[in-house]
């Protein structure tokens, strides 16, 4: 079940997850406190750390969303060359 400090015996899904929670926070923690940071400055690092993450988040989703819908671009060319558009598209002209 991988390696996790305090995840000895018999646990579940959730408490490993939560033992490994844990002690990623212990090692950030530990991290901070040996690079000698203040309160504030640990702070704003973990404050840039937290847009980081958050800006990854949207870039996965916009990627997503681009993945779909360069997905659909062959059926919208082949609807617009047969004729077939739907109402909901209007003219487009047709991709080559």
């Amino acid at each position: 079940m991988g390696n996790c400090r305090d995840c000895g015996g018999a646990r579940t899904e959730g408490s490993l997850h939560q033992a490994r929670l844990r002690n990623i926070i212990d090692d950030i923690l530990t991290l901070l406190n040996k690079e000698g940071l203040t309160s504030r400055q640990s702070l704003n690092l973990l404050e840039q750390l937290s847009g980081i993450i958050e800006m990854g988040q949207w870039l996965k989703i916009l990627s997503l969303a681009l993945v779909t819908l360069w997905g659909f671009l062959p059926l919208v060319n082949l609807l617009v060359r047969s004729g077939n558009i739907p109402s909901f598209i209007g003219s487009i002209p047709a991709i080559s």
